[in-house]
């Protein structure tokens, strides 16, 4: 079939385009890689500009690289990392730069909503315990510190959003993102009434929520300048990069569980019905009628970055570092560590939920060697996923099967360390790219390629390698996991102390 599919994920890092035929052929791909901006270890923004400017690089690339015309695109989805708060004004222009997922600035405010308000009733409306990682907590930071930018905001926009207003001048919010915000009510499936008339805000600050496969509008001819794609083409509301990877993982109803590394690591676990736990986050599904449970962990994919950066940066190719990396552990740490390392970099999220927390390594002695670190990083990352595990357990859904998806599945060293702290065989589907792929299954369903998302996912969806758990690591792990644990709740007191003295004031 001589039509195509566009698919564009806005990520922590990077952002990511994929062409795709109709009959779910993989085209062409392209990415590019933005700036986060930092003030302090809570504060972590970006430049909303940058998304779209580096969308219309990617773009153009995909385009030249394939060779197809534009006028063949006949959809476009959009995904994105999430939550993020970004107040643009009347004409759709961002006000400051965007407050994304990673930031903890807010937690004074969350505390005093909290207090006010009442924790179980946040809980009961929402699905979600209060935290900053969620959009409320940094809007009610930012009405209370930008108070000459806030009253010049005329929509909070997520990231999917803003790319879909560039694309078509429609403001919207895909209902997956609209149920991590903390002021939807995840039983009434609208915005909740009591949380915003308790802090005074209008309604009308947040866009229409639409349905992740809803046609929000067609791109304009604005938007054809900019980028080269055919005005009139339609664009989806699009969702989630957690739920569009879900959706390609093959995690559309409960026994299925997917974990998507990247920056972050996600542990998404599948429901027919509402389930939740303070320790985890609900999440609608980008499959209507469905639902999510997530396990949200901050920086296990970003500490590995950091020991990237820190420690191989001069002496690897920047091209294969990450490859070249795991082959450092195969020779030189080809068993588990005598250490442990605790992926808190930027606090942490599931199921800690502790702004205070930093990334720490426990155990080194004069003889550890930087492959050691390196495993120890990979080890820890598995630790998290496996305490996200059995918060899931607690509600009662039996995980079935687990299932990889994303960049990180090329390392089959990381593969086998997960599956042996969780003891349990990974599952790795054939050509994984994450949410991409997930975007084409969304938009498919849209054009009317299959009757459901889920039998587009069946369709596409076939397994190219299952990875064991070492028989010999897991008794180890097991022991060591409890350490993990532990480790945590022994210097809880003290992180807190720590950030005292470093005098941030969050």
């Amino acid at each position: 079939m001589d039509e195509y599919i566009l698919a564009i994920d806005i990520g922590t890092t990077n952002i990511k385009c994929s062409l795709f035929s109709r009959n779910a052929k993989f085209i062409s791909h392209s990415e590019k890689e933005y700036l986060i901006y930092s003030q302090n270890e809570c504060w972590i923004e970006q430049n909303a500009l940058d998304w779209w400017n580096n969308c219309i690089i990617v773009i153009s690339d995909v385009l030249n690289k394939s060779k197809i015309s534009a006028k063949k695109i006949k959809i476009v989805a959009v995904s994105s990392q999430a939550p993020t708060m970004l107040p643009v004004d009347k004409s759709g222009n961002p006000l400051r730069n965007a407050i994304i997922w990673m930031d903890r600035r807010s937690q004074k405010q969350c505390d005093e909503f909290e207090s006010n308000f009442g924790s179980n009733k946040i809980f009961d409306i929402t699905g979600n315990k209060i935290d900053p990682y969620y959009m409320f907590g940094k809007l009610l930071w930012f009405r209370h510190n930008e108070p000459h930018l806030f009253t010049k905001t005329y929509k909070i926009l997520q990231a999917n959003g803003f790319i879909n207003y560039k694309f078509t001048g429609v403001y919207s919010i895909d209902c997956a993102h609209a149920s991590i915000t903390q002021i939807y009510d995840v039983k009434k499936n609208q915005l909740s009434k009591s949380i915003l008339n308790f802090e005074g805000l209008d309604s009308a600050l947040f866009p229409e929520i639409y349905k992740c496969s809803d046609i929000i509008g067609t791109i304009t001819k604005q938007a054809e300048k900019d980028t080269g794609l055919l005005k009139g083409t339609p664009v989806i509301a699009g969702t989630v990069d957690g739920a569009a990877a879900a959706i390609e993982a093959g995690v559309t109803s409960g026994g299925v569980a997917a974990e998507m590394s990247g920056t972050s690591s996600v542990l998404l676990v599948g429901s027919e019905s509402i389930m939740t736990n303070p320790k985890l986050t609900y999440m609608q599904h980008a499959v209507a009628g469905k639902h999510l449970l997530l396990g949200t962990m901050s920086t296990t994919g970003g500490a590995l970055k950091w020991l990237k950066n820190q420690c191989y940066s001069s002496q690897v190719d920047e091209n294969n570092v990450y490859a070249q990396i795991d082959s450092e552990i195969e020779h030189g740490a080809s068993g588990p560590t005598k250490l442990i390392f605790l992926p808190y970099l930027a606090g942490e999220r599931s199921p800690i939920w502790d702004s205070s927390v930093r990334g720490t390594f426990l155990g080194i002695n004069i003889g550890t060697t930087r492959a050691e670190l390196a495993r120890s990083i990979l080890e820890g990352a598995a630790y998290a996923l496996r305490d996200n595990m059995n918060e899931v357990k607690k509600t009662g859904i039996v995980i079935k099967k687990v299932r990889s998806v994303g960049g990180h599945t090329n390392s089959d060293i990381w593969l086998k360390i997960k599956a042996s702290i969780i003891n349990m065989p990974i599952e790795v589907p054939q050509n994984t790219i994450g949410s991409l792929g997930g975007l084409y299954c969304l938009a498919s369903f849209t054009l009317g390629d299959y009757s459901s998302i889920s039998q587009a996912v069946q369709e596409i969806i076939s397994i190219e390698k299952t990875v064991d758990p070492v028989d010999n690591w897991v008794l180890y792990y097991n022991d060591f996991f409890d350490l993990f644990k532990s480790f945590y709740n022994d210097l809880k007191k003290d992180y807190e102390r720590l950030m005292n003295l470093k005098g941030i004031v969050l």
